[in-house]
This record gives structure tokens, sequence and C-alpha cells, in this order.
């Protein structure tokens, strides 16, 4: 069986937003996609094989949580965005 290809940064974002706008979250508590905001906000990135979910505050990455994984990245990430 074929590998899955991965989801952009773009798609990434429309699912996130989507699930937001269901959910009622404020928008400008959601991750950024490619780049970090700083202050302790959450950002996504992805590279060939992985979603990225990172924490920078100062300059200092704090948390990094990975996954091959298209499910676990939109279903816990966001989650963790939109409880926080």
């Amino acid at each position: 069986m074929g590998r899955l290809r991965m989801k952009t940064l773009q798609e990434v974002e429309s699912d996130v937003a989507a699930l937001a706008t269901r959910v009622g979250a404020n928008r400008n508590e959601l991750p950024t996609y490619g780049h970090s905001r700083d202050l302790g906000y959450p950002h996504v990135e992805i590279d060939a094989s992985s979603y990225h979910y990172v924490v920078v505050e100062r300059g200092q990455e704090l948390d990094r949580q990975s996954t091959v994984d298209y499910g676990d990245c939109f279903i816990g990430y966001s989650r963790m965005s939109l409880t926080a």
C-alpha cells in the first residue's frame, strides 16, 4: 500500500479554520502556519515526512510534537490550540 500524500500548510490551515468556525473558537488563538509569531503561540510546520506542532517563546523552542499521521496532527494539535 502506498504512502498517503502529505497535506500542505494551506490545507491544514483550512481544515483548522473550518473546525474553529464550527466550535466558535477565537481565531487569534489558532496556530500560525510555517512561521512562529513567538510569545508561546503554537505554529505548524510540515516537512517531507511529518507534521510538527511547535511552540516558541522568546526565540526558544519550548515544545515540538511530531507525527506522520494527519489525524493525530489535526485532531490532537488543533484541540490543544482550541482549548488552551
